[in-house]
């Protein structure tokens, strides 16, 4: 059983015993603005600030995701399922590249293996039928935005970064204001 000390922000001080991974795993250490005391956070607290505020965060998702979902529509010309095959990609490669940020490596150094997925298991995670989920993925390495290493498909790149990213700049600049500002819509509801 783990201990915590929680320091509310109202300044009492309280022991607490939580035995369950989930909230010691989720927890992050806040500052206050007078930088004296501190709040724990966890994503139960989280969850439960967004159902108690159910219409003010559904709203905030729906503008997030509606807006996003519109504008991936455009750049792939309605061709959703090839956004989410490269979604799940690039899911696999961003975590292989958090890895190596860490010892100054280059996520690219990393076998294949570590930083892509198989066809088989792309279509067992997306629901997309094997031989779409080849066919787009064979596309998208015809675009040069995946390459195939030894059965794992993985982001191609041009130097440190992916090409993906190069073609895409204004979508993922545009995904940048858009999360700001559901960051700024929800917050209150977790911080109420």
């Amino acid at each position: 059983m783990k201990v915590c000390r929680l320091v509310h922000l109202i300044g009492s001080r309280k022991e607490c015993a939580m035995s369950d991974p989930f909230y010691m795993n989720n927890l992050c250490n806040l500052d206050t603005p007078k930088g004296r005391a501190h709040s724990y956070i966890n994503t139960y607290n989280v969850e439960r600030a967004f159902r108690d505020n159910y219409t003010r965060y559904e709203y905030s998702f729906i503008e997030f995701y509606a807006e996003h979902l519109c504008d991936l529509s455009r750049a792939f010309k309605g061709d959703m399922q090839m956004v989410l095959l490269l979604a799940t990609v690039a899911q696999v490669a961003l975590r292989a590249d958090m890895i190596v940020e860490n010892s100054g490596g280059r996520v690219q150094e990393l076998p294949p293996s570590r930083r892509g997925i198989t066809t088989y298991r792309l279509a067992d995670v997306t629901g997309i039928p094997r031989e779409t989920t080849r066919r787009k993925l064979t596309a998208m390495e015809k675009m040069g935005w995946l390459t195939r290493e030894n059965n794992f498909w993985c982001l191609a790149y041009e130097g440190d970064d992916a090409k993906i990213h190069q073609d895409l700049a204004d979508v993922i600049d545009r995904s940048f204001r858009r999360a700001a500002r559901f960051y700024v819509a929800v917050t209150p509801l977790v911080n109420s």
